[in-house]
């Protein structure tokens, strides 16, 4: 199972203290080394869910490795996402967000497999030294930069967060506005959990659905001095590909020269293997989601690939 399977964790029954709990499972199968895991969201036994409750849980599910909406509810009705119309809305909108996280979750289960790191874990994994972290925090790291601390209580319209102690804090994932660490009242309107990048750091986001043929967009979250760094892996899809040679690897560097903000930030990449990255286009984006002009500098034959275009 830790080699080849994905999984879940059994028949959950439709609960809030599911949800809840759910998340605690997923740390443990993490650190047995089980890392392409997920629930079935919604809950699979049990009445259906409310509409609160299966939004809520769809916004927890889009960061899990397997994202399932799946049942047999004792009424015989089944979940789905169109089975509310009122939140269909947010539903789409969460599952758009999901397709453009694949950038992230492929090149995190390539980690998982290449250097034997949990996709998805607890606080302490990241952040061994800090007390905080061995609490029960109701979060948990996807990767080492994205910090998401769902919402798992009935009407809950904010939710207390501890964020670790970092350089430069953290960003809010939602506005790009920026927390130190500690603990955090933070808004969580139903819709979207809360979720932050680490300073220094870069996401990598795809086009929906992840299959089209669409830019791939890095949005910068940068520490003080103006740094961020991130390493993409891409590959065909479909070959075999041996750890010691990935078949395509970016490693990203971002700097902002003088006052931040002020001009450009100067974006190198570097890339390693025979593969051409998949993506037509490259874009970037600031903390908050808007459209960031960029000076880039490549190496490693990025720009002969012909399918890459830099701006």
């Amino acid at each position: 199972m830790q080699r080849y399977a994905q999984t879940w964790t059994g028949d959950n029954v439709t609960s809030w203290q599911t949800l809840r709990y759910n998340l605690r499972m997923g740390h443990g199968l993490s650190l047995s080394g089980i890392f392409n895991f997920g629930h079935d969201v919604g809950g699979f036994a049990g009445p259906r869910p409310e509409p609160e409750l299966f939004l809520r849980w769809i916004e927890q599910g889009i960061y899990w490795p397997r994202f399932s909406i799946h049942s047999w509810n004792d009424d015989g009705s089944a979940n789905e996402p169109w089975m509310y119309p009122e939140i269909l809305g947010p539903v789409r909108e969460a599952l758009n967000w999901r397709e453009r996280l694949v950038p992230l979750l492929y090149t995190l289960l390539w980690r998982a497999h290449a250097h034997h790191e949990p996709v998805l874990r607890p606080l302490f994994y990241d952040f061994p030294e800090q007390a905080g972290s061995y609490e029960e925090q109701d979060a948990f790291m996807l990767g080492r930069d994205l910090l998401v601390a769902p919402v798992v209580e009935r009407g809950a319209v904010s939710r207390s967060v501890w964020l670790p102690q970092t350089e430069g804090g953290w960003h809010c994932l939602r506005t790009g506005g920026r927390y130190p660490g500690g603990q955090a009242e933070v808004p969580a309107p139903l819709g979207a959990a809360p979720a932050f990048m680490r300073a220094g750091s870069i996401l990598p986001l795809g086009p929906s659905p992840s299959w089209t043929q669409g830019p791939l967009t890095l949005r910068l979250f940068p520490r003080a001095d103006g740094t961020a760094q991130l390493e993409l892996f891409d590959d065909d899809g479909e070959s075999p590909a041996g750890r010691a040679s990935p078949p395509c690897l970016l490693q990203i560097e971002t700097e902002w020269g003088g006052v931040r903000g002020a001009t450009p930030p100067k974006v190198t990449i570097a890339r390693s293997g025979s593969h051409a990255p998949r993506w037509p286009k490259i874009q970037f984006e600031d903390a908050a989601g808007r459209p960031l002009p960029a000076r880039v500098d490549s190496t490693g034959g990025i720009a002969l690939a012909n399918r890459i275009r830099l701006s």
